[in-house]
């Protein structure tokens, strides 16, 4: 092979490779939060509650099954979202709404904590230690 066939090669796998990038769950971010919806969102079991929206920024589908939801610092594994849902693979720049609940084994779609205002919600991980993401709820806001 030549040095200007290597050359050139090498150049169109690193132009492909810089056009590739994992999608990840760092890529999703809490995009918001409504406490204790009470006229226009009905989850799953016919209730209105609180929920927030989970976007994924990416340009790829992101799987959020196995991360985790918390209101706690010192408990950040507080409610685990299921793996192997297919429905946790968010696609590209899309949202999802997750319920908050204080039952237990609602699926994937609901956290089993009740935020209020002054609380910080957060996003970890799959590794049960690392904050993708937060979002203060103001202690202003009623519920």
């Amino acid at each position: 092979m030549s040095i200007r066939r290597l050359i050139l090669s090498i150049g169109i796998l690193l132009s492909a490779m810089t056009g590739l990038r994992a999608q990840n769950v760092t890529d999703l971010i809490i995009s918001e939060v409504m406490l204790a919806d009470s006229t226009s969102i009905v989850n799953g079991y016919g209730e209105h509650c609180t929920w927030l929206e989970l976007l994924n920024t990416s340009q790829g589908a992101v799987n959020f099954g196995g991360c985790y939801f918390s209101d706690d610092r010192n408990n950040l594994t507080k409610s685990p979202v299921l793996k192997g849902d297919k429905r946790t693979v968010l696609g590209a720049r899309q949202v999802t709404l997750l319920y908050a609940t204080d039952k237990q084994g609602r699926g994937p779609f609901y956290f089993n904590f009740l935020p209020k205002p002054g609380s910080t919600i957060y996003l970890v991980s799959n590794d049960g230690r690392t904050i993708i993401d937060s979002l203060a709820i103001p202690v202003g806001i009623v519920p």
